[in-house]
């Protein structure tokens, strides 16, 4: 995919959600799509501001008919476990570091 379709891809999607397409919402979107971009950021926000400013132009319904040509990679959250060796459910006790003002009580004074 060409560096101006991910940035369109991203643009609309930050329209779709937020009414309108912002360039510090969607650069970090397509640095993580395509590292590659970060080497030349000058041209890469000019192309950025230049997409931004014709999916802003866009109508809403516009919006949603051009997004539905491109796909997401949905997030994978999966269940974190963490597993001790020797421990045995209900058994495990933990405990909170000491302060530099003393253990954590009720009351404790969170600066």
């Amino acid at each position: 995919m060409k560096l101006e379709e991910i940035i369109l891809k991203h643009a609309l999607k930050n329209a779709s959600e937020y009414g309108k397409a912002q360039p510090g919402a969607v650069v970090g979107k397509v640095i993580a799509e395509a590292p590659d971009a970060k080497r030349d950021m000058k041209g890469t926000m000019q192309v950025i501001s230049k997409v931004i400013e014709k999916v802003n132009k866009m109508k809403k319904e516009q919006v949603e008919k051009e997004l539905s040509k491109f796909t997401f990679e949905e997030k994978k959250e999966g269940e974190r476990k963490i597993t001790l060796e020797d421990g045995e459910l209900g058994k495990v006790v933990t405990r909170f570091l000491p302060e530099p003002n003393g253990f954590l009580h009720l009351g404790q004074n969170q600066d």
